[in-house]
């Protein structure tokens, strides 16, 4: 009985050897049953087998572009050019199978990329990134704005439109790790500045300073002053940025210069014999230089700092007080054909003259005298086109054209009518020996009314 159950108990070891041995070896050139490679089920089957298999499947895997649980785009391996290696990675796996254990290589993920078109990456990446930010909201920089309360920071804001660097990086990395689904969730442009920006926060100091300021311009005896309001207003918000519009000062500035400026205005003057008479533009009068002033005023508004000052002046006739023409000057009634020189107010001077012939006449306006000359040769054309050379001996010019005042010792009258026919070709003609005390009396700059 014993020897029995010795021999059933070995006969079933041998069977049982037998089975192992036929196991490992049919399993020692196919891969056990559960066994994954990649993704794929290559369980009972050979190297080559397997190997076509995973290949296949790697040849027609498509990465998947997925942004909040949304499919964004897709690209296939084929496009990317992907290369594997994976002949030689099944091979390996088929090495390391311990089939005489029965354990498998279940779930085994190497990519086994060894390159890809990575411009054909980049391409794809560029297109879909452009068209998926079409549509979608971008970020906004934290800005300084102008508001009517003055300056104040504007927080940056997020978007959700995708930053083409990130995407092309996350297509990288699942390339390299075999994964085919690839979140683009956060893989958006940020905004290049925040509110905690040390160029921001320095310039929203300085711009802070600046609409805290205050201008006051001391022009002709008038007091101008520019609020903090007036100088907030000056600055416009362009292109995400708080900057100072150069148009707006010179706007400023010239509105200034028409209501004060003097320079080509009508005058009401008044008179000795006729009372007040409307004097039209001459050479006498002051205007701001607005390009120069214009710097100027962009220059103090940028130091920060609180001004008071007196704007760029040019021209004749500027006086601190606010008077025009004031109390000294020359005053040439054409229609009286006399002369009068007022000096701080008080009469100095005064006489008959001959000014210019009708069709010659001497141009009304007021005018300055801005040379003084002795012993010159006043040249020019007769009526009958001949040209004359007069030697005077007193010569004071007050406008561009070659009108002055000057003695004419050729004269044998002087006043009433005379000048209709025997006029001048448009200077003031003076008696030798009043125009000698008149060239002394008279500094230059001073105004020359003519009407």
């Amino acid at each position: 009985m014993k020897r029995k159950l010795w021999l059933i108990s070995a006969t079933s070891l041998l069977l049982v050897g037998l089975a192992y041995l036929v196991f490992t070896s049919y399993y020692s050139s196919r891969f056990l049953p559960g066994t994954y490679l990649v993704g794929q089920d290559v369980g009972q089957l050979e190297v080559k087998a397997a190997t076509a298999k995973v290949e296949r499947v790697a040849r027609n895997r498509k990465f998947v572009f997925e942004d909040q649980d949304r499919i964004v785009g897709q690209i296939s391996a084929r496009q990317l050019g992907l290369q594997h290696e994976l002949a030689r990675f099944v091979s390996q796996q088929m090495q390391t199978q311990q089939a005489w254990r029965f354990r498998h290589a279940t779930g085994v993920q190497q990519n086994q990329v060894t390159q890809y078109d990575t411009k054909a990456a980049s391409a794809f990446v560029s297109q879909l990134v452009a068209n998926q930010n079409k549509r979608r909201r971008p970020a906004q920089d934290a800005m300084i704005v102008n508001g009517t309360k003055g300056f104040r920071l504007q927080k940056e804001i997020s978007g959700n439109q995708l930053d083409g660097a990130l995407v092309r990086k996350r297509l990288g990395r699942a390339i390299s790790t075999g994964k085919t689904r690839i979140s683009l969730t956060g893989a958006y442009l940020k905004p290049a500045v925040t509110v905690s920006s040390p160029k921001l926060q320095a310039s929203f100091k300085r711009l802070k300073r600046i609409g805290q300021m205050t201008g006051v311009y001391r022009l002709a005896g008038r007091k101008i002053t520019l609020s903090g309001q007036t100088i907030r207003s000056f600055w416009d918000d362009l292109d995400g940025k708080t900057q100072l519009n150069q148009a707006k000062l010179n706007q400023y500035v010239t509105q200034l210069n028409r209501r004060y400026a003097t320079y080509n205005k009508i005058r009401t003057f008044k008179s000795t014999k006729r009372g007040n008479v409307k004097v039209p533009a001459g050479t006498y009068g002051w205007s701001l230089n607005v390009p120069a002033e214009t710097a100027s005023l962009r220059q103090a508004i940028l130091s920060g700092k609180s001004f008071d000052r007196t704007p760029l002046i040019q021209g004749s006739g500027y006086h601190a007080d606010g008077s025009d023409i004031g109390s000294s000057y020359v005053e040439v009634d054409k229609q009286n054909q006399h002369m009068w020189v007022y000096l701080d107010g008080k009469l100095r001077l005064d006489t008959a003259i001959v000014t210019g012939k009708p069709h010659q006449a001497t141009p009304s306006g007021v005018f300055y005298v801005w040379a003084k000359k002795r012993h010159e040769v006043l040249r020019g054309f007769n009526d009958d086109g001949s040209r004359y050379n007069s030697k005077v001996s007193y010569w004071m010019p007050i406008d561009t054209t070659g009108v002055g005042l000057h003695d004419s010792p050729w004269q044998p009258r002087y006043g009433g009518d005379w000048y209709l026919q025997h006029g001048s070709h448009g200077c003031v003609n003076t008696p030798p020996a009043v125009m000698k005390v008149l060239y002394q009396l008279v500094p230059t700059g001073t105004p020359v009314v003519v009407f």
